[in-house]
């Protein structure tokens, strides 16, 4: 996974697990919370 980016690799992570939660994700992306919520929050504007 290394090759993608952070929002590619949120997505990845909750297509496998649609329940996980922001600590999960910070957790296996090695990522800082607020930077995973921070992508999430870019994912989902973008589908508007």
């Amino acid at each position: 996974m290394a090759a993608q980016s952070t929002r590619s690799q949120s997505l990845t992570l909750l297509k496998r697990s649609a329940g996980s939660t922001v600590d999960d994700l910070a957790s296996a992306l090695e990522q800082a919370r607020m930077t995973v919520r921070h992508h999430l929050a870019t994912l989902h504007l973008s589908r508007r």
